[in-house]
């Protein structure tokens, strides 16, 4: 019998602790604390054109929010409203003096992609014959976010208001990177590259439209792991190369700088929610560094 009862109280508590990491998974909020933080920082994982009624689904974020002395995002939000901003960022943005974007493309290809630049903007690519293809995929994947989230507001976008909040609070803000930098980011690399991609996303059509919506759902519903099973997808997620740029090597610069920033004052952390998961995700990383990152519950 006690054989018995022993064998039951170990199954119940493997299933308590596999529920436990189930769900542990589903969040987007998590605490940093362990490695001789005196108060917990906490880590955001946000998405640029979420509601900001996520925040109120989230157990605890007003709490943790207010508890910390200071904000830091990818970018400090008020550097793009400073005069010139958009001139600094336009040479990253423009193609050279002597390529314009119909020129990248043989004359069906630039139809398609006029046509479904038409069916999503409501106007055709003459309108960017002088960008770079990544700033017209850029435009289609910010109208395809848009029309996959209910209530979106232009007036009201969540790093920008989290970062006025957190000012209000008299918090300061900072960013891990530079408008520039992230502009270069995006929009630099071989434009035969670029131009590839771009007409590889337009060939999608409605099925782009069903992953952005697929995205959008496991955001909302908290789930990272499914964004990170959409994210590794072989033909609709990211390559190898766009993965390693945009998400692992801005990831490990963050953590260089959290080494200092963290043990300063507790610090709330807003990034894209796609830089928390992963091998090379900040939950993981900063385990590395010492320290325990729980969901915050």
């Amino acid at each position: 019998m006690g054989l018995k009862y022993l064998e039951m109280r170990r199954r119940i508590l493997f299933v308590i602790i596999l529920f436990s990491a189930l769900t542990s998974n589903a969040q987007l909020l998590w605490k940093i604390s362990g490695n001789g933080l005196k108060s917990p920082s906490f880590l955001f994982g946000t998405h640029h054109i979420a509601p900001l009624s996520i925040c109120d689904s989230i157990d605890g974020f007003k709490t943790a929010f207010a508890g910390c002395e200071q904000l830091y995002g990818e970018i400090n939000m008020d550097s793009v409203n400073v005069p010139y901003a958009q001139m600094k960022i336009a040479k990253y943005m423009l193609l050279p003096s002597d390529s314009l974007l119909n020129t990248l493309y043989s004359a069906s290809e630039y139809q398609l992609v006029d046509s479904v630049l038409k069916k999503y903007l409501g106007f055709g690519a003459e309108r960017f014959n002088r960008f770079k293809p990544n700033v017209v995929s850029a435009q289609l994947s910010l109208v395809q976010s848009i029309k996959s989230f209910n209530g979106y507001n232009p007036q009201v976008q969540l790093d920008a208001t989290l970062q006025k909040k957190a000012k209000e609070q008299g918090k300061s803000v900072h960013g891990f990177e530079t408008m520039e930098f992230q502009a270069e980011c995006l929009f630099d690399g071989p434009l035969k590259e670029q131009a590839r991609d771009l007409l590889k996303m337009v060939k999608l059509g409605d099925r782009g439209i069903e992953y952005v919506r697929k995205m959008t759902n496991c955001y909302m519903k908290q789930d990272i792991d499914g964004m990170l099973t959409l994210m590794s997808d072989r033909e609709l997620g990211m390559t190898d190369a766009e993965k390693k740029k945009l998400i692992d090597n801005r990831n490990r610069n963050w953590e260089k700088q959290l080494k200092g920033i963290l043990p300063e004052k507790p610090t709330f952390i807003v990034v894209g929610a796609g830089h928390l998961i992963g091998e090379n995700g900040l939950i993981k990383l900063l385990r590395k560094l010492g320290y325990t990152l729980s969901p915050v519950d």
